[in-house]
This record gives structure tokens, sequence and C-alpha cells, in this order.
């Protein structure tokens, strides 16, 4: 595909058009940064800054465009990603079991977040008692029974202590 064939500008546009339907992110910031400005100068602001982001996102797009060129990037790419899932699902399950330590200590109402765990997995059909080796690789939360016999178990250490 040659770089300004209509066949390229037009997946361009396309990927460009998507990118700023979905980046309401930059009118909020864009806006927050323009209402400390004296009035005269919030218009202007508010212009160039929808102007810069959207020639920086243009940018930024061509030069993805062009290192999926680059033979063998995306398998790498998709090498490390996977490498790296089981780290960073890892991460996120521990941020999830110190968020949910500290949701049972400030409410104390260890019924209501059972009732919040069983009703989130029956919402989104998560698997009650995944395989290690599944939870290792996929899951970025701690599985719905870890967070059960956590909450029990936080139950019984606050009665203890009382």
């Amino acid at each position: 595909m040659a770089l300004y064939s209509v066949e390229f500008l037009s997946a361009l546009a396309a990927i460009v058009v998507i990118d700023l339907v979905l980046a309401g992110d930059n009118a909020i910031v864009i806006a927050l940064a323009a209402r400390s400005l004296p009035r005269h100068l919030q218009k202007r602001a508010i212009v160039w800054g929808t102007g810069g982001a959207i020639v920086v996102r243009s940018a930024m797009t061509m030069v993805v465009v062009w290192l999926l060129k680059i033979p063998g990037l995306m398998l790498v790419g998709g090498a490390w990603s996977f490498l790296m899932m089981p780290l960073v699902n890892a991460q996120s399950r521990a941020q999830e079991r110190a968020a949910d330590r500290y949701a049972l200590s400030a409410t104390r109402n260890v019924d209501a977040f059972v009732t919040a765990m069983k009703r989130l997995s029956q919402q989104n059909l998560a698997e009650e008692r995944p395989s290690p080796l599944v939870e290792w690789l996929f899951y970025s939360h701690p599985p719905i029974h870890e967070r059960i016999e956590a909450a029990k178990a936080f139950s019984r250490e606050d009665h203890h202590a009382a």
C-alpha cells in the first residue's frame, strides 16, 4: 500500500474519524485548561487545543501505520504482550484485593459485598472457580470464590477484633 494511495488515505481517514469520536477525554482536558484563561483567550485556546489534538493524533496514526509495515513487528509485539499479560494481570489482581479490603473495612458490610460479588458474577457470566492456568493468564480480577472467601475471612477477623 503506497503512502498516498486512495486505499491508504481512506484507511487513515477511517482511523482518524474513529479515534476522534472516541477521544472525548481531549475535549474535557482542553475545556479544563481553557477555563482558567481570561475570557478573550478561551475560544482561541479551545480552537488551538482541538487543532493540536487532531494534528498529533493524525501524526501518531501515520507513525503506527508506518510501524506496522515493519516485518515481524506485530509478531514480536504480540509475543511480548502475551508474555507480559500474566504479570500485568497479577498486579491488577493485587490492586483489586486491596480495593476489596478497603471496601470491607470502610463499610464493614460483608453481606452486601458478598451479594454484590455474586450478582456481578451472574451478570458477567463469570466462572466461579477457573482453572489456575486460566486465572494466571487471563484474569485481571480475583475469581469470585476467592473474593467471597476473603470477605468471609475479613468478617471472622473483624468479629475477633471486636
